[in-house]
């Protein structure tokens, strides 16, 4: 784990650094503070986490926080915030290397293309478009059935 100056203070059982909110890094310095993280959302982001990304030696400076939580945030079916996403990786003993709000962390860039293309996959398989092709179809063949 990145040794950080600051006083350390638990989310979902993980020790993350005290400036870090839901918005990310930095608390209270764009926005007001705001420390209302949802733990199941963090426990399931972490499961994910631990299923689909690979650690690495080296810090990936290619995808920050801010990017892997919209990604995670498709694979998963709702919103994680920003904070949300660095405190399961933290959890997920990750390193990271901070960058004002957001950080990086030592994940494998393919690892984060293979979470891409599943989530990309789910939510071709689940457009509303198919959801409505679905229901018409349904309904057609309960009128049908009349």
């Amino acid at each position: 784990m990145a040794n950080t100056p600051f006083i350390r203070a638990r989310v979902a059982g993980v020790s993350v650094p005290s400036d870090l909110d839901i918005n990310g890094f930095e608390a209270g310095a764009r926005t007001a503070q705001n420390y209302n993280f949802r733990t199941e959302r963090i426990n399931q982001a972490r499961q994910l986490i631990r299923e689909s990304l690979v650690k690495i030696k080296t810090t990936q400076l290619n995808t920050s926080s801010h990017r892997l939580t919209q990604w995670l945030s498709e694979a998963l079916g709702y919103t994680l915030t920003n904070g949300e996403l660095i405190t399961a990786m933290i959890g997920e003993e990750f390193d990271y290397y901070r960058s004002g709000p957001n950080c990086y962390f030592n994940v494998s860039q393919k690892s984060i293309r293979l979470l891409r293309a599943r989530s990309l996959r789910k939510s071709v398989t689940s457009s509303p478009a198919q959801d409505t092709n679905r229901s018409l179809n349904s309904l057609i063949n309960r009128v049908a059935v009349y």
